[in-house]
């Protein structure tokens, strides 16, 4: 059997449709996914794709999901930090997540960008894990400030720092020379990396302000890595032009 089931509190059907959500409806497990989908494999990377969930309901879910046969512990050195990876199993849980996705993009616009749903700690762990997913090429250390509107205090500034092999969030000041300020609200990053507002739009228009040499600015389009949504969302846009 491929899935034994921890939690006993099932819907007690055999249709598949309530087996599946059994296993992957539980609060946050959907997103933990995500996490894996978007590279993540060590318990930080996944804890930071949701910063509201408890270190306690991450350790649960993570060995729900160990259990289910839907992640595995990757086999490390001694002393080497956990890693997980997705199953066979796992993997093809991405057609189904991924249309989650699609369908919140079609029919969800308005809630996608509702106040309480701007947390820039999950667009800044998007960018870094984009980003290392797809390679990092730097031949040197890249700073780049945003300084971000329509958030709390503490969630206004942060600097991403590309390595050449590594990138760092920081919400301190590095103390680096910076090479590339970053000016916009929250609301317009979202909409840019989703792909309901092009990029280029937002920055003729003010929305978004890049301060630095124009090689850095020419640069910002090829690292603010759009969403895995945003092509799709850009070409319905075009067409209704």
């Amino acid at each position: 059997m491929l899935f034994h089931m921890e939690n006993k509190h099932g819907y007690n059907q055999f249709c598949p449709v309530a087996l599946t959500s059994e296993l992957i409806c539980n609060r946050w497990t959907t997103l933990i996914l995500r996490a894996f989908f978007c590279g993540a494999t060590s318990y930080s990377d996944i804890q930071g794709s949701a910063p509201l969930m408890s270190s306690a309901i991450l350790s649960r879910r993570l060995r729900e999901l160990e259990f289910a046969n839907i992640i595995e512990v990757v086999p490390a050195k001694e002393n080497a930090r956990k890693r997980y990876q997705l199953t066979a199993a796992g993997k093809a849980l991405f057609p189904i997540v991924d249309q989650m996705g699609i369908w919140a993009q079609n029919w969800l616009r308005r809630e996608i960008t509702l106040e309480e749903n701007m947390d820039p700690d999950v667009l800044f762990w998007e960018l870094r894990q984009l980003n290392i997913s797809r390679g990092i090429d730097v031949e040197r250390r890249r700073v780049t400030e945003f300084n971000v509107s329509g958030v709390p205090a503490p969630k206004q500034r942060y600097w991403l720092i590309f390595e050449p092999d590594n990138i760092e969030i920081c919400i301190k000041d590095p103390g680096h020379e910076v090479d590339l300020w970053i000016t916009s609200s929250i609301k317009t990053l979202v909409e840019i990396w989703l792909g309901h507002v092009p990029l280029s739009q937002a920055y003729d228009e003010g929305a978004l302000q890049l301060d630095g040499p124009r090689p850095e600015i020419e640069a910002f389009s090829e690292w603010f890595v759009l969403s895995h949504f945003a092509q799709a969302e850009l070409e319905r846009n075009a067409d209704r032009r």
